[in-house]
Parts: C-alpha cells; sequence; structure tokens
C-alpha cells in the first residue's frame, strides 16, 4: 500500500521489523521465535565485560544486586531475568551477591545471548535456517538475500 505521502507499507508481520520480547523464554529453543522476515530487536540481555566494569565499577559494585548493577539495569526485574535466561542451560552461581561469582555471572549472561542469536537467527545458509525459512527472501542483519 502507498500512504498519502507516497511510501510504501504494509501493516503485516511478514513484512515489517519485529520485535521480539520473551524474556523467560528459553531462548535457546528454535521453536519460541516467531517467523518473520526481520526482526531488529530482541530483549535478550548481558552484562558488560569485567574489564568494562573495571574501568567504571568499585570492588563493591562486583555483584549483580549491588546498588550500582540495579541502577545500571533499566528493566525491572531484568537481572533476575538474565539469571534465569542463562540457568536454562548453564550452572549459574546461586549467590548472586558474592563478588566472586560476577566473573562466571557476566560470561554465562555473554555465552547465553550468543547461543541466544545462534539458534533463533541462523545464518541464511545453515540448516537450520533452511528447515525453519525454506527458499525465501530474508533481511538478515543489514543483508537482504536470496537462500537458494
Amino acid at each position: 500500500m502507498i500512504d498519502k505521502e507516497g511510501f510504501f507499507y504494509v501493516r503485516s508481520d511478514v513484512f515489517v521489523s519485529v520485535h521480539t520480547y520473551n524474556y523467560i523464554a528459553d531462548g535457546w529453543n528454535p521453536q519460541v521465535y516467531p517467523v518473520v522476515r526481520f526482526s531488529s530487536e530482541y530483549g535478550f540481555q548481558s552484562l558488560p565485560s569485567m574489564l568494562s566494569y573495571s574501568q567504571v565499577a568499585l570492588d563493591s559494585d562486583l555483584s549483580l544486586e549491588s546498588d550500582f548493577s540495579i541502577k545500571r539495569q533499566h528493566h525491572l526485574g531484568g537481572n533476575l531475568e538474565m539469571i534465569l535466561e542463562s540457568s536454562y542451560h548453564l550452572n549459574c552461581p546461586k549467590d548472586l551477591k558474592d563478588p566472586k561469582n560476577f566473573p562466571t555471572i557476566i560470561y554465562y549472561s555473554q555465552v547465553s545471548v550468543l547461543e541466544s542469536f545462534e539458534v533463533g537467527f541462523p545464518a541464511p545458509s545453515t540448516p537450520p535456517f533452511v528447515e525453519r525459512h525454506g527458499k525465501k527472501w530474508f533481511c538478515y542483519g543489514n543483508k537482504i538475500r536470496d537462500n537458494k
């Protein structure tokens, strides 16, 4: 359809950027993702590296339940959702206040997001992509590809 300014638009999840937010689903399960042509937001979160933290945080801030971490998290309950997401497949530390566990929590949050992207948004030439999408055009990242 063409709007009054002459721009093309379609009211359909098939042709638009879909934002997928499911903070408690297992991101490593491909069945939790909708099949869309383009998705630009996923809702997955991970923590910055220890190197990044070391440049701005005090030792007393290195806990998921510190004031620093809580203020940094803008999504209510987001830190606990990160732990939940990581805990589906990784043995996350139980004591979130212990600074000795913080590097592991950071690493697991990053691994969880990485694997969620790999499962939910496979590269166009991989068998999972072909299995989910067939031989159709899809926008993946910043390129549109024909999956032949």
